[in-house]
C-alpha cells in the first residue's frame, strides 16, 4: 500500500525506451547541428563563402539553427 494511485506497479523507473530513443535522437541532430554551425564559422571567417554563393533561406535557417543552439547550450 506504499504506491500511491497515480502510478501504476508497472510504471518505468526513470523513463522507458522510447523516452531513451528520443533523447539519442535528438542528441544526434544537436551533435549535427553544432557541426553545421561551426562549419558555417569556419568556412565565413576564411572567406572562402561569399555571402552571395548561399542562397537566403539556408543562410537565414543556419543563424536559426545557432541561435536555437545557444540558446539550448544556456541551460
Amino acid at each position: 500500500m506504499g504506491e500511491s494511485e497515480s502510478t501504476p506497479a508497472t510504471a518505468p523507473v526513470g523513463g522507458g525506451l522510447f523516452a531513451r530513443i528520443l533523447m539519442g535522437i535528438l542528441g544526434l541532430l544537436l551533435g549535427l547541428l553544432m557541426i553545421a554551425a561551426t562549419l558555417y564559422r569556419i568556412l565565413a571567417e576564411f572567406g572562402r563563402i561569399d555571402s552571395s554563393d548561399i542562397p537566403d533561406d539556408i543562410v537565414n535557417s543556419l543563424q536559426i539553427l545557432q541561435a536555437l543552439y545557444y540558446l539550448v547550450a544556456a541551460f
